[in-house]
């Protein structure tokens, strides 16, 4: 889980680094289209825009969800060492 957390993490660092440069370009490029065309590079322009708004918002919340996961595993992990740890004292056999 910690290895697909940093991955996904990873992924969405360098998604956001592309989607600055596309975002760049997009914008250097706007001033070329005139009249219905402006109109419609503006429209495909913000549907792109917010595609890549959600896939980066679920990137983001599968990477909090795995956070999450991690961190009640690890919360699971040291009570269910510390309730074998502890019925194993009562086992003594070194008597």
């Amino acid at each position: 889980m910690t290895k697909a957390k940093s991955d996904i993490s990873n992924v969405q660092n360098d998604m956001e680094g592309l989607l600055r440069q596309v975002h760049a370009t997009l914008e250097s490029s706007s001033g070329v289209w005139k009249g219905d065309a402006q109109v419609a590079f503006a429209k495909v322009t913000q549907d792109y825009n917010d595609a890549a708004r959600k896939m980066n918002t679920g990137l983001i919340d599968m990477v909090s969800k795995l956070s999450s996961s991690l961190n009640k595993y690890g919360h699971q992990e040291s009570e269910t060492t510390h309730a074998v740890t502890t019925a194993g004292g009562s086992l003594n056999m070194n008597q």
